[in-house]
């Protein structure tokens, strides 16, 4: 199966991606690797002023193996780069699959500096598979180079996994 991009704004940007908004829901249901967010699903270049309004961003995911991920972000479900100045007021819902979820970014490589989010999280991966791993945060699931000066103020962060969890 192949690499599903979905966001309120872009699926998939290779560029620098600044002072985009989406107001809209977001309701996933697919098999195979996932990126989602509710403004981008995947961002390569340097990102900044990018905001998410919508007041739901859910994920269902068909996918049980080892090999498949699911990026789930209330901004974006992957960055390759730095974001900036980012917020989402969406709450969050994923099931199944190697998943990385965070109130703003899934899986973020670069830095992360002025973001922020405001609902819940609940990532149910009841998935059996003994290698699976879920990581969840109310900024980034998964950061690579640190964050500053953000905050989560949501009610709850909620996990049913069975494997390999990091909640932060």
């Amino acid at each position: 199966n192949s690499a599903q991009y979905i966001g309120g704004v872009v699926g998939k940007s290779e560029g620098a991606s600044t002072k985009c908004t989406n107001y809209s829901d977001i309701s996933v249901y697919s098999n195979g690797t996932i990126y989602c967010g509710g403004v981008a699903g995947y961002l390569y270049g340097s990102s900044e002023n990018i905001f998410n309004y919508g007041y739901s961003l859910t994920v269902n995911s068909s996918s049980t193996g080892s090999s498949y991920e699911n990026y789930v972000g209330g901004v974006t479900g992957y960055s390759n780069s730095s974001l900036t100045n980012s917020y989402n007021t969406a709450k969050i819902d994923v099931t199944k699959g190697n998943v990385f979820t965070g109130g703003v970014c899934g899986y973020v490589k670069g830095f992360v500096s002025k973001a922020h989010f405001t609902s819940d999280i609940n990532v149910n991966n009841s998935t059996s598979n003994t290698s699976s791993y879920t990581y969840v945060g109310g900024i980034a699931g998964k950061a690579g180079n640190g964050i500053e000066e953000s905050s989560a103020t949501g009610e709850s962060i909620t996990v049913n996994s069975k494997n390999n969890v990091y909640v932060g």
